[in-house]
């Protein structure tokens, strides 16, 4: 070992005590304290000199106890010189003092052996009789030279792991308490903790991690998944529908382990019973087909979620028409109501009304000739309308179908000498300024018109007689479930002149006659309709508040310009049924979409809804306003005079769309010209009795 020359720096013993008296106080934030002071003069002619002035070592493990550290070490030797530099053999080594300033830094042994124990500054101090030498050791930490990441190498999305990080030196000894810092390659898809490495799985992807210490790196590659499908919600949960009212769309929500709902996987379904309903396979539309229960199944990644449907039998309301003309005796009548059973039929109306007569038990209308054998005939062979109802039972609603206006048949002079030979006092008789009379004024109940003579809406007698007739029925009849009323309507608009319904006009409009074609007495008219039609509601109301009100009407509302010349309930009979449903006195439009004959003209489906006139557009436009607004409800006309095919069309449409009820004109038709009809309602489109739908406002 060489030695210094006799020119280094020297440390007094003074100095030494005042380096101790530092260590001893417990400061060892040097490096100011630890720095050697200045040369001073030897105070002896012999001096000891260190073999070096400073010293850098590492130490292991700071943060672990002093006796897990381990440290490198420095082998110091001293030298003895003269005042005048020279070297002396050293055989005095056992003479020599070691001292270290801060033990817990370096310690230092007899023979001069330093060992670093901890990170920090220290004097290592050599003393030889009276003279002393210091050496400055600073003490580092064994630098890191690799670090290893260890955690999962595959998360989902949401998870959270912890990774960890080893620090190494350059043989692999693992170093405690050195700080990492980590980061992310992807912070959208896996963020993590800069100081705990905790990380959170955010969106699918690959990860880099990256875990550095002292300038050195370690990654980590992470795979973040989606969540697996571990259940799946479906709505509804359970549910029940009518057959033919809609069906739902179910709806399925795969959720993770944690509950929290899992977005972009691939669904599909199925039903259990594919004879009560079939589902379609990516999209949860639910297409019922019979009563019955069965489950819509979604099924994702192996899992599975169910909603429970229960079909139920029909809701919708099937009417059929049954007129005077069907029927002449009790036998016939147990016929028809046997059929429409047959059918699953579900209401009728049936006509015990015909013009200011009765095909019922009255007091206050002459019996109709059809059952009395003349107007007003002492005896009924039968009451119609008391067999209809006791042949219906609990399965078919009877309605007391009213011609509302008509006074007479006026088609032929045998009927209309009906009329004038009887000696009852038909109303008409009676009250011939009731009846509607042309802009002449002059009255003629045996006018050869179309169908029938017709009494004036305008006259408040005639109204209230409606109204009575509906009361009477009502209380005469407990089974009976409604009132429909027919011929609600002026026949056209030369009509009428009557003085009652000229001197409202005049009443309200300061004296003025009405002027024909006018919107003013066209509204007037109107109002006298309405009118009728509201004071039968409100005698319902009155008698029996659960029984129905439905009223025929015009197939055509208003016009629509690609329709042509067709005539309108609104502009040209002066009906406004639309009034009716929105002032809440109607509780069933029944539009009248079918040909009066086998050579009218037919509203059959065609291309273009609503380019042309057709079926489908004239339901759809009853329907946005009469239930899409004013919720009352609308049973279709399905007219069979043209045939089974028709009716057909008709009926897939109105099933189609949901149709809240049809109503079939009428028995004798179908007798007569659908007569497959019977069958093929029965096996197909009415193969499940139905009920009919409830009236919340009833």
């Amino acid at each position: 070992m060489s030695l210094l020359s006799p020119s280094r720096r020297r440390t007094p013993v003074a100095l030494l005590a005042l380096v101790l008296l530092v260590a001893c106080n417990g400061d060892t934030s040097a490096p100011a304290v630890l720095a050697p002071a200045a040369p001073a003069a030897p105070l002896h002619e012999k001096s000891v000199e260190l073999s070096r002035a400073d010293a850098v070592l590492m130490v292991r493990s700071p943060p672990a106890p002093i006796g897990e550290r381990g440290g490198t070490t420095l082998q110091l030797d001293a030298g003895i010189f003269s005042k005048k530099g020279k070297s002396f053999p050293n055989k005095n080594e056992r003479f020599y003092e070691w001292v270290s300033s801060n033990p817990s830094v370096v310690t230092v042994d007899s023979t001069g052996l330093v060992s670093a124990v901890g990170v920090g500054d220290a004097l290592v101090i050599v003393d030889y009789k009276d003279a002393a030498d210091t050496l400055h050791v600073s003490v580092i930490p064994v630098p890191v030279a690799r670090v290893t990441v260890s955690g999962p190498d595959s998360l989902s999305v949401d998870d959270t792991a912890t990774y960890s990080a080893a620090t190494l030196d350059s043989v692999g000894e693992p170093l405690v308490g050195r700080a990492v810092r980590w980061s992310s390659s992807a912070p959208t898809a896996l963020v993590i903790g800069a100081d705990d490495g905790v990380a959170v799985a955010l969106a699918e992807g690959t990860v880099t991690i990256t875990a550095e210490s002292e300038g050195v790196e370690g990654t980590w590659l992470t795979k973040v998944w989606p969540q697996p499908v571990a259940s799946i919600d479906v709505s509804p949960s359970s549910v029940s529908v009518a057959l033919y009212r809609g069906a739902p769309t179910f709806t399925a929500t795969p959720r993770d382990r944690r509950g929290k709902a899992l977005t972009g996987r691939v669904l599909t379904w199925r039903s259990s019973d594919p004879a009560v309903f079939t589902i379609g396979g990516l999209t949860g539309v639910a297409t019922t087909l019979a009563p019955g229960a069965a489950d819509a199944i979604a099924e994702s990644e192996g899992k599975q979620g169910t909603g429970h449907l229960t079909v139920t039998n029909p809701v919708e309301a099937r009417v059929l028409w049954v007129t005077r003309f069907d029927f002449s005796t009790a036998a016939h009548v147990k016929t028809i109501i046997a059929k429409a059973k047959a059918a699953k039929f579900n209401a009728v109306y049936f006509q015990v009304r015909t013009s200011g007569d009765a095909l019922y038990k009255s007091t206050i209308e002459p019996c109709s000739p059809r059952v009395c054998g003349t107007l007003g005939g002492a005896a009924m062979s039968y009451d119609p309308l008391a067999t209809a109802i006791a042949e219906a039972g609990n399965d078919i609603e009877v309605h007391a179908w009213l011609n509302s206006m008509t006074a007479w048949i006026s088609g032929s002079t045998t009927t209309c000498n009906g009329l004038v030979a009887s000696p009852i006092l038909h109303l008409a008789k009676a009250h011939p300024e009731y009846v509607l009379t042309a802009s002449n004024g002059v009255v003629t109940l045996c006018a050869t018109t179309p169908e029938y003579i017709w009494f004036s809406p305008g006259v408040p007698q005639v109204r209230t007689q409606l109204a009575r007739v509906a009361s009477e029925l009502l209380r005469t009849y407990p089974g009976l479930k409604g009132i429909h009323l027919d011929r609600i309507r002026y026949p056209g608009t030369t009509w009428s002149y009557d003085a009652p319904s000229v001197n409202a006009y005049k009443a309200a409009n300061g004296g003025a006659a009405p002027v024909a074609g006018s919107v003013a007495w066209a509204d007037f008219r109107r109002g006298f309709v309405n009118a009728a039609v509201k004071e039968v509601y409100d005698t319902i109301q009155a008698v029996r508040p659960a029984a129905v009100l439905s009223a025929a009407i015009w197939p055509i509302y208003k016009a629509v310009p690609k329709w042509g010349g067709t005539s309108k309930g609104y502009d040209d009979y002066f009906q406004d049924p639309r009034a009716w449903t929105a002032g809440g006195y109607l509780d069933v439009a029944a539009p009248m979409t079918y040909p009066a004959s086998t050579g009218s003209a037919s509203y059959v489906v065609k291309p273009n809804v609503c380019d042309f006139l057709d079926w489908e557009c004239l339901f759809d436009d009853h329907r946005a306003v009469i239930e899409g607004r004013d919720h009352r409800h609308v049973y279709i006309g399905v007219g069979a005079i043209k045939g089974w095919a028709e009716m057909d069309r008709q009926i897939a449409i109105a099933r189609r769309d949901g149709a809240t009820g049809i109503s079939v004109y009428s028995y004798g038709t179908m007798e007569a010209n659908s007569p497959t009809a019977w069958a093929n309602l029965a096996n197909g489109y009415f193969k499940y009795p139905a009920t009919i739908p409830a009236m919340p406002w009833k």
